[in-house]
């Protein structure tokens, strides 16, 4: 039975454009399942933040409160329907073995840029996050094969930047074609992986390669292993929620609410998240950033899920309006349908967060973590330089 199986899903001919057309179907469902769940999230963080706002007095606790915690944490909890459906399928791909099994499906393009079939597994992790993906790099039989897929996997969207995606996909873009942007987006990052792999590859001196000599068996996905590996996702997003997401977003918060002059906040535009993002605009003005998506940027380092915060505090403390963070992105007047592309594209290539560059520093030296920092954010100004100037001639 496994084998009239695989003389389908790993035939050279039929086995790639069923992988892809797996993956396509399910990001679409991903938008189909998940905005009605991510639209009664948005609307309830939004009364909660009305409500709060009538029964609270005006203070700096109470912006806190409501701009700083629930502006910015909460722009980011909207997102986690999408993320729990997402998980959800690739856990089935994973305990039915279909996805270990694509190691033999990819084996030979893997073969091109120096790397055996195991590389798939930490490759696949990356989509999940980065950094467990890099820690996983011990199960490779090189130092060689370490440092390649170290530098492939960044390009490889973690979970971390689908809310971007999702966010920026389902305010700029119709709801037919959502699904295949969030495919293109993917389906880009898989590309752009394979073609570091081969520059890396063509730097570094070869090796020889083993392969793999075993499939792992087919099996019926267990539904209490699938709630587990949810809930482990789920788990540790509020995890970082807690641990990463709110700090930084009182950090953000702060910094648009500062400095304050006889206990009044600021303007936006005079605070010290504008001056942060105004001294970098010189550098991204070519790309057609504002201060703005530069202070957004700048809190991505910390954790990519930043990038959604800031820009929930920024909309919470600019509007008094009772729109999500996706209506108040239509109604910006400044962030057009190209600025979106560009926040996607520069959102799929740019640097990965700090935690997966001092995972890289650990696993190997200072000199890849500068490289794994540099090099794609680099190339992401490039590409999007390329697409601006063109598009706005």
């Amino acid at each position: 039975m496994e084998y009239k199986i695989d003389k389908i899903l790993l035939n050279k001919i039929t086995g790639i454009p069923i992988f892809f057309l797996i993956i396509w179907f399910i990001f679409q469902a991903v938008f189909t399942i998940g905005q009605i769940p991510m639209d009664l999230i948005d609307a309830s963080i939004s009364n909660l933040q009305n409500w709060l706002t009538t029964i609270l007095p005006a203070s700096f606790w109470s912006s806190l409160l409501i701009d700083g915690v629930i502006g910015g944490v909460g722009a980011m909890v909207v997102f986690l329907p999408l993320i729990i459906i997402l998980f959800f399928f690739i856990s089935i791909l994973r305990q039915s073995g279909y996805l270990d099994r694509t190691a033999f499906l990819f084996e030979k393009s893997l073969r091109k840029i120096g790397l055996s079939g195991k590389a798939i597994v930490p490759l696949s992790m990356g989509f999940g996050c980065n950094v467990p993906a890099i820690m996983a790099l011990k199960t490779l039989e090189t130092r060689r094969q370490r440092i390649i897929t170290a530098m492939m996997i960044p390009f490889l969207s973690c979970s971390a930047t689908l809310p971007i995606y999702t966010l920026l996909i389902a305010a700029f873009f119709e709801e037919r074609w959502r699904g295949t942007i969030l495919f293109a987006l993917y389906a880009s990052g898989i590309i752009l992986s394979f073609l570091t792999g081969l520059i890396f590859h063509k730097f570094l001196k070869t090796e020889r390669i083993t392969s793999l000599s075993v499939l792992p068996k087919y099996k019926i996905p267990k539904l209490k292993n699938i709630i587990v590996s949810i809930w482990g996702t789920t788990k540790s997003f509020l995890t970082k929620a807690g641990k990463i997401i709110l700090p930084f977003s009182i950090i953000m918060w702060l910094l648009f609410t500062f400095p304050q002059v006889e206990g009044v906040p600021p303007q936006i535009e005079d605070s010290y998240a504008a001056q942060i993002g105004m001294a970098v605009e010189p550098i991204f003005e070519p790309i057609g950033f504002d201060w703005r998506i530069n202070t957004a940027l700048f809190g991505a380092l910390g954790a990519k899920e930043i990038f959604i915060s800031t820009l929930g505090i920024f909309y919470s403390l600019e509007t008094n309006t009772d729109d999500g963070l996706i209506q108040a992105l239509q109604n910006d007047p400044n962030i057009t349908s190209l600025t979106a592309v560009l926040i996607l594209i520069f959102m799929l290539i740019y640097s990965p967060c700090i935690p997966v560059i001092a995972t890289i520093k650990q696993q190997f030296n200072t000199r890849w973590s500068v490289i794994a920092f540099a090099y794609p954010t680099i190339l992401a100004w490039l590409v999007c330089f390329v697409i601006y100037q063109v598009a706005t001639l």
